[in-house]
């Protein structure tokens, strides 16, 4: 069954048996964003803060 509402999708990810990859974590990211703020039009952030930048693009896709 696929969540119908951002609400009910938020509400799956805390049923979830097993920690996602970092990589299914920043898709995840990214879409909560997009869905909660719209495009990314924040600044890229700093070359050393690899984190922000990983957030941050995937925020982009």
């Amino acid at each position: 069954m696929s969540p119908q509402t951002l609400e009910e999708a938020v509400t799956l990810t805390k049923k979830f048996t097993e920690k996602p990859t970092n990589e299914e974590l920043l898709k995840l990211y990214g879409l909560y964003k997009q869905a909660t703020e719209g495009d990314n039009e924040t600044e890229r952030p700093g070359g050393f803060d690899f984190k922000a930048a990983a957030k941050y693009n995937a925020w982009l896709n």
